[in-house]
């Protein structure tokens, strides 16, 4: 059965651009092994993360991430079945809202220009409507 899970934690101290660039290697990798997609968000030593696949697998990646030491205030936002991906082509899609130039980045995504628009999200679950009211609140912070 694929499921969705989308979980927010606080990073104990602010990550550096490098670190988050290996952050994101290794994620796409770990990911493509264990068929999981994605999107991470990170904001203010905030992250917020969706993960879809099987839900074994994304429930056992999920306390993985929550036993990680380099973050606290794991929490789970929204976990349900799903029908279909959203993020199927994306291994683990990344948004990082105040330091990282995203289009010097494989698999750099126009997320927060064009949405769900886009032809790499095909259909809205509950998880990517939450994603998207991000989306949204971050752009008219931007804005303001």
């Amino acid at each position: 059965m694929l499921y969705e899970l989308l979980y927010t934690s606080v990073a104990r101290r602010e990550w550096s651009f490098n670190e988050l660039i290996k952050l994101i290697e290794k994620s796409r990798e770990k990911n493509l092994r264990l068929n999981i997609t994605g999107l991470l968000v990170y904001h203010n030593r905030e992250f917020m993360q969706i993960l879809e696949g099987e839900k074994e697998t994304v429930l056992e990646l999920y306390d993985t991430i929550a036993n990680d030491q380099r973050h606290t205030a794991v929490r789970i936002f929204w976990e349900h079945p799903i029908s279909e991906r959203g993020f199927s082509n994306w291994a683990m899609g990344f948004i990082n809202t105040e330091k990282l130039d995203m289009s010097t980045l494989t698999g750099y995504s126009r997320f927060l220009q064009e949405g769900f628009h886009s032809s790499e999200i095909s259909r809205r679950t509950i998880g990517k409507k939450l994603i998207l009211n991000l989306k949204e609140q971050l752009l008219d912070r931007s804005r303001n």
